[in-house]
């Protein structure tokens, strides 16, 4: 197996049990939210709303490294690097 492609299994691995785990805080938060919720407390819900948010981006960023490092990945970068905007033709 070349050096390249076993690389990108190994970080592909670890990336997708980094995906695993943010989503079990995703869930557990949202227990924490609802309970916030359910006492009345506005200011914690926010701070639990915001922290999801920030959740989510790490696995789309996460979710976007890992597909890059597919052949079908790099495949679209380097199409979006030639492709002419419409009307700029």
């Amino acid at each position: 197996m070349p050096e390249d492609l076993l690389r990108d299994k190994v970080l592909d691995a670890i990336t997708r049990l980094r995906i695993q785990t943010l989503r079990r805080q995703i869930r557990e938060l949202r227990f924490l939210q609802d309970d916030a919720l359910g006492a009345g407390d506005r200011e914690t819900v926010r701070s639990y709303v915001e922290y999801n948010v920030r959740l989510t981006a790490r696995i789309r960023g996460l979710e976007q490294a890992m597909n890059e490092r597919t052949m079908a990945g790099r495949r679209q970068r380097e199409d979006a690097a030639v492709r002419i905007p419409m009307g700029e033709e």
